[in-house]
């Protein structure tokens, strides 16, 4: 019995409920994100564990009990904000939306299934995404080119750690922030994406550029186990659902070697205030977009003083010799209260001691808050402040006197180079006689 005059309309339902998952799918995972892109929405933009608002608390509330109830969590569900966009939350949340897009694919395939709403929905969800993605990929290339941005050089503190202490996610970010170059041209990369994206035109190259960025960024987080690995596949996801239609058309210009017609628009807007009024949108939208992408790393830099100069303490100093309650240690690999290192970071940095046993203490600090004066303010220890006096008898020497935990201490240390660490000094070579891989 011949199946294909059957398997047709069954292939064709397969194909329209597919369409019809993936919107709703998409437009439930960035309705808060496009409105995170208009100004004067704060308060209804509900990213989990990212924004602020009326309904972001009724969702962070929702989430955990759908966990614990519906899918049979018994752990405690984590809401505080980590900085992590792999959160059981997230999870949780990329289930909801996708129980949600079934239901709404069947429930569209029932009463619409003479697909009238298809091609509008599809226009303007590309137009959504389009947007979103842009944003996006703007907001991760503007970041890569930030002075302390995404991936800033190896730190003084990282310049002492042993390779075999760094997690995978800190073996990608040395590995990145190490070059500036490199890192400027993934930046450059992906705000090329995000700027075609922007511009209706260019959409097909602007989705061809970003989903082969976002390939190597979505590769990248799994394989060294970055927490951003639900966010960027979404990312792709949507790159790729943007390039689909025209597929077809670029297999015939880059593969095929036939000609393609140009592709009409999907909206169209007869009236002229129709018209005007996309238009102000568009540039209500563009506005936010680039004054937000932009404004949010300059109030970064401010917030955390990382536009202030170095400190004179700033760098990384060995100890000499160490004495506790007039007790001097000696610098023996077990030791577990012996510095080894005293890392000291600019005005809105810290300061950070490694013991002779690897471990470390770690504080912020200012430390020219008066002359002569180091401020230590524990992270841990319910931000305890010790004061501890400097002085120095030569740029290179220093001395430091004071209590510590209730322990006086006697310091004696020098600065360390940090321009002679292998990564700062080896430099870049047109002609290598032999391969210097060590």
């Amino acid at each position: 019995m011949d199946s294909t005059p059957l398997a047709s309309p069954v292939i064709g339902w397969l194909r329209r409920f597919g369409f019809r998952f993936g919107a709703l799918y998409l437009a439930l995972h960035n309705f808060t994100a496009l409105l995170g892109l208009l100004p004067w929405v704060d308060l209804l933009d509900s990213s989990p564990g990212d924004a602020h608002g009326w309904v972001n608390d009724q969702w962070v509330h929702l989430l955990p009990w759908v966990g614990h109830h519906v899918l049979a969590i018994t752990r405690e569900i984590p809401t505080d904000v980590t900085g992590s966009g792999d959160m059981t939350m997230d999870w949780i949340e990329a289930w909801c939306f996708l129980v949600l897009a079934f239901a709404g694919a069947l429930g569209w395939a029932r009463f619409d299934r003479d697909r009238r709403h298809d091609a509008r929905v599809a226009a303007t969800l590309r137009v959504m995404l389009r947007y979103v993605l842009g944003a996006a990929m703007l907001s991760y290339g503007v970041a890569k080119l930030a002075p302390f941005g995404q991936f800033s050089p190896p730190s003084f503190n990282r310049m002492l750690e042993p390779f075999g202490e760094f997690s995978p996610m800190g073996v990608l970010w040395s590995f990145m922030g190490a070059s500036k170059a490199y890192t400027w041209f993934s930046g450059f990369a992906e705000i090329a994406g995000g700027v075609l994206l922007l511009c209706r035109r260019t959409t097909p190259l602007g989705a061809l550029v970003s989903a082969g960025v976002m390939f190597n960024v979505v590769l990248l987080n799994f394989c060294y186990d970055v927490p951003v690995k639900l966010f960027s596949t979404h990312l792709l996801v949507m790159a790729v659902w943007l390039l689909a239609p025209d597929l077809r058309r670029l297999a015939c210009v880059l593969v095929l070697n036939r000609p393609t017609a140009a592709k009409p628009p999907t909206l169209d807007w007869p009236q002229r205030w129709q018209r005007l009024a996309v238009s102000g949108a568009k540039v209500l939208i563009l506005t936010s977009i680039f004054t937000s992408t932009v404004g949010s790393h300059w109030l970064r830099v401010i917030q955390f003083g990382l536009s202030d100069p170095p400190s004179e303490l700033t760098g990384i100093w060995e100890v000499d010799t160490f004495a506790r309650e007039g007790v001097e240690l000696l610098p023996l690999l077990p030791e577990k209260v012996r510095w080894r290192h005293l890392v000291v970071y600019g005005l809105g940095g810290g300061v950070i001691a490694r013991r002779m046993d690897g471990t470390r203490l770690n504080w912020r600090a200012r430390p020219i808050i008066s002359p002569g004066k180091l401020i230590l303010r524990s992270w841990s220890k319910g931000n305890a402040v010790s004061l501890l006096t400097f002085t120095r008898s030569a740029p290179d020497q220093l001395r430091l006197e004071g209590k510590l935990d209730g322990a006086s201490l006697v310091v004696t240390l020098h600065r360390v180079d940090e321009q002679k660490f292998l990564l700062n000094s080896r430099g870049f070579h047109w002609i290598s006689e032999v391969p210097f891989n060590r």
